[in-house]
């Protein structure tokens, strides 16, 4: 009976009873183990013998976490099946919902959810000044489209980037020289602005005030190849 369960980290079936204690998801076969998956390329050992990017990836092509958890998994029971997501005042708001042209990444996944902003790397923070204060992020999201576009998949790019624009800004940023890029962003209403973000990773902070937030650009790479050998969509 799942009832009061928590999702599963790769499937987001309802099959975690405890987080953290060690229960294999009998949906896709990861054992949630409690170690830290906030980066889903950083693979740190256990049970589980890949990422959880690649988990996630290998759960979409094949239904299960692994190939040798294939055989050993079965399709999610009535009550394991999560909810849909319900648009209107009790829905959780989408980080896309706070930016002027979401459109812009939604067109890259298509009818597939978007990823919130929960494990992404970010590559650059810049504070510019055009016509006024101005914040650049650039980071990659924690999961690629099933359905790229033929030139994302004639490049081979495993990645997506976005850069995301804050306008009218005021910010608080903190860093250590040991900080880490992998971590979260949290874009939502402003105490005092229509638009705040939250950016942590790990010893790296940053607390920002908007008037306004936008897409800059979506493009795509391969993982380790250069930065700049980027793909705009589409």
């Amino acid at each position: 009976m799942a009832t009061g369960a928590f999702p599963c980290i790769v499937c987001v079936s309802l099959t975690v009873q405890v987080e953290g204690h060690h229960e294999i998801c009998p949906v896709c076969g990861w054992q949630d183990d409690g170690g830290d998956y906030r980066d889903p390329d950083d693979y740190v050992g256990g049970p589980n013998h890949v990422t959880l990017r690649m988990a996630r990836e290998n759960y979409r092509a094949f239904g299960a976490s692994e190939r040798r958890r294939v055989g050993r998994v079965r399709p999610p029971l009535p009550d394991e099946v999560p909810p849909p997501v319900q648009k209107g005042a009790d829905a959780v708001a989408s980080w896309l919902d706070f930016v002027d042209n979401p459109e812009a990444v939604r067109l890259v996944y298509g009818e597939q959810s978007v990823p919130e902003l929960d494990g992404v790397v970010v590559r650059e923070l810049r504070w510019l000044w055009e016509h006024g204060p101005e914040i650049l992020i650039r980071f990659d999201l924690p999961t690629y489209p099933a359905d790229p576009s033929q030139a994302w998949c004639e490049g081979g790019f495993d990645t997506v980037q976005v850069q995301l624009r804050l306008t009218g800004v005021a910010a608080a940023l903190e860093a250590a020289h040991d900080c880490r890029p992998t971590g979260s962003i949290t874009l939502g209403a402003g105490a005092r602005t229509p638009v705040g973000a939250r950016l942590d990773a790990g010893r790296f902070r940053a607390r920002v005030d908007a008037d306004r937030a936008a897409i800059h650009e979506v493009t795509a790479y391969a993982r380790g190849s250069r930065d700049d050998e980027l793909e705009n969509w589409p």
